[in-house]
């Protein structure tokens, strides 16, 4: 028969370690509201001017595809979105 130490080996106690950690995040229940309000307007041509928490930015398309080319495009804001 085997005898088995009583002492749990250093590669298992950190598994055991965060198991408990996950266990008790799992009982751990944060309940958050996130409300996004903006408003937008068409100008002149392509471009647009919105509005959210009290900022103002605006957006055009480039000449080509009729507009103006006078501040970032949509997709520009939806690029920098992501990389923030």
């Amino acid at each position: 028969m085997e005898h088995f130490p009583e002492v749990i080996p250093e590669r298992f106690q950190s598994h055991q370690i965060s198991f408990r950690e996950e266990a008790m995040a799992e009982d751990i229940q944060v309940k958050r509201e996130i409300v996004l309000e903006a408003d937008a307007e068409t100008m002149e041509r392509m471009r647009k001017e919105g509005h959210a928490r009290g900022f103002t930015v605006y957006c055009d398309e480039g000449e080509h595809i009729g507009g103006d080319n006078s501040a970032p495009p949509p997709l520009a804001y939806f690029g920098l979105s992501l990389a923030f």
